[in-house]
């Protein structure tokens, strides 16, 4: 099909229900531009939760809906400066961690679709989008200034069946992109290397030992991938024009996302995090190497079918107890009991975050740590990992708040 070179001139369609694509339906009412039935339509919005498998047999051009928000932005001369973040994990801290270098809005997988941007009345400078892979599948017009790709990790492969096809859809990212625009890239990530070799975009990698990690040392959140995500922002930043000044001063007073390895503040001196966004064990590996305090780790979640072999090894180095609930429960301790090194770690199985977290403030002593980083989805027993964090984080506040009772 030929390119769209006016949006307003197609029928627009949106395929779902979601949150996607109620902020398109909006947008679209708020813009007066008319929505078509899909079998009318020429064009159909595409939801990122729908796979290409199940779209209808129709004869049109398919587009994410940050294809329709930069063909919008565009033709209201809207268009700001794109900086986009993908990888499998960290998208959301180095999109926020962005957002507030630049002070520039965020939008896309971290809550507010980009189509929300569209407002002939207001004209960002520059946006920062967390794009997932879903949203770069059915991408034909998004095209980034400057592209930071944080790592490729096994995630989603329930989608995109196979590593290979994963990494071919966030190298999609890139594909119209030219000479003028810039990638920045987690240099050690062989997946990255590979997929975006071909493309022109000015290639610029980083990693922990890159110069500018000395600038990491005063920032407020824990861990080496921390580190890494300080240095892609600090360049992103750079890239964009911002005084080296004002990002040093910046840098150090960002304070992290909610559900990322979020302190929970309480008097009993134990250290409790809610790492609810761990939606992979590549995540829970970061979190836990994030600490040399014992861990008491909870687990739990809708099994994705991802190896849990690799929790294994971070597990026996940093972890004094294991707690799991959920679907994973039984794959889990099914791997953990496979292997002899973990012999000497107790896990215990409940039912409920609420038994899990009674647990885990039982088995804990003073400076040791309580770590929810589930590995998981959150779809077996909540909405989404927001959700699971706000459980965990009332819960656990709930659980204190009746020991301290007990003590009187």
């Amino acid at each position: 099909m030929s390119p769209i070179t006016n949006i307003l001139s197609e029928k627009i369609g949106i395929l779902g229900e979601g949150v996607t694509a109620k902020a398109v339906k909006e947008t679209l009412v708020r813009l007066a531009i008319p929505i078509f039935d899909l079998n009318e339509a020429t064009v159909i919005v595409t939801s990122p939760g729908i796979p290409p498998s199940q779209f209808p047999n129709h004869d049109v051009e398919w587009i994410s809906e940050i294809d329709l928000a930069v063909l919008l932005l565009r033709h209201f001369n809207l268009l700001p400066t794109l900086i986009a973040v993908t990888g499998t994990n960290g998208k959301t801290t180095v999109t926020s961690w962005i957002s507030h270098l630049i002070q520039a809005p965020a939008f896309g997988n971290i809550g507010i679709p980009l189509i929300s941007a569209v407002d002939p009345s207001t004209k960002y400078p520059a946006v920062v989008v967390e794009v997932s892979s879903y949203q770069i599948e059915q991408s034909h017009y998004f095209t980034p200034d400057i592209s930071v790709m944080l790592n490729i990790t096994p995630d989603h492969l329930e989608r995109h069946g196979t590593m290979d096809e994963y990494a071919t859809q966030k190298a999609r990212l890139l594909q119209n992109t030219t000479a003028k625009n810039h990638v920045i890239y987690l240099e050690n990530d062989p997946y990255i290397q590979r997929y975006i070799a071909d493309y022109p975009t000015q290639k610029v990698p980083y990693s922990v030992s890159h110069p500018l990690a000395q600038k990491t040392t005063t920032i407020q959140l824990k861990g080496k991938h921390n580190q890494e995500n300080a240095i892609a922002s600090y360049l992103a930043a750079q890239i964009y024009g911002l005084p080296t000044d004002i990002i040093d001063t910046r840098l150090a007073t960002f304070s992290g996302v909610e559900h990322r390895i979020e302190p929970i503040p309480n008097p009993l001196g134990i250290e409790i995090y809610n790492d609810s966004k761990a939606t992979n064990p590549d995540s829970t590996i970061m979190a836990i190497q994030s600490f040399t305090a014992p861990i008491h780790l909870i687990l739990c979640g809708y099994d994705k079918q991802l190896p849990l072999e690799p929790l294994i090894n971070p597990i026996v180095a940093h972890v004094k107890s294991v707690i799991v609930f959920g679907e994973i429960k039984n794959r889990f301790i099914t791997v953990f009991n496979s292997d002899s090194q973990t012999s000497g770690i107790p896990i215990h199985q409940c039912d409920t975050l609420r038994e899990a977290i009674q647990h885990s403030l039982k088995v804990a002593r003073k400076s040791e740590i309580i770590l929810f980083s589930p590995s998981c989805s959150s779809f077996d027993q909540f909405q989404n990992y927001e959700d699971r964090g706000r459980q965990f984080k009332q819960e656990v506040q709930n659980q204190i708040k009746k020991c301290l009772e007990l003590k009187k």
